[in-house]
């Protein structure tokens, strides 16, 4: 899909992102069938049906989908995030560029390397407001 994601709530509610976003995380094994319901809550349940083909059903429910729960959906994607990183490294340079602009973010005393990378992914696909403390700005 073409669609622009720039919440992590209404943006997600309809199941189409999700089927989407699983189906490319495993690279096909998670089907795109949901999409064929016309039943929001039923196509949430299809998608997490699809997310159990790889064992990335967690911390949500389809309901969660629906109503937008913008923390649980971020959960769910953390969680997928971590035990399927399908995402290709960027260039070396968007790296560089990336760290450069949030250099200001101070460096939490005792936060883990994936701690920081799962921070710096977050701002990197432009959530609002920008996540400075993983713990504290997103749960």
């Amino acid at each position: 899909t073409n669609r622009e994601v720039t919440n992590f709530d209404k943006d997600w509610s309809d199941g189409v992102v999700v089927t989407h976003l699983l189906n490319q995380v495993s690279k096909g094994e998670c089907e795109l069938a949901p999409l064929q319901e016309e039943d929001l809550l039923k196509r949430a349940e299809l998608a997490l049906e699809e997310a159990e083909k790889i064992d990335a059903r967690k911390f949500i429910r389809p309901k969660d989908i629906v109503n937008a729960r913008s923390k649980l959906i971020l959960g769910f994607l953390a969680e997928l995030f971590n035990s399927h990183p399908a995402l290709e490294p960027p260039p070396e340079a968007e790296i560089t560029e990336l760290f450069n602009e949030l250099e200001h973010l101070e460096d939490d005393e005792g936060s883990t390397r994936e701690e920081r990378a799962f921070r710096i992914w977050l701002n990197s696909i432009g959530v609002d407001p920008l996540v400075e403390h993983l713990f504290d700005d997103v749960c």
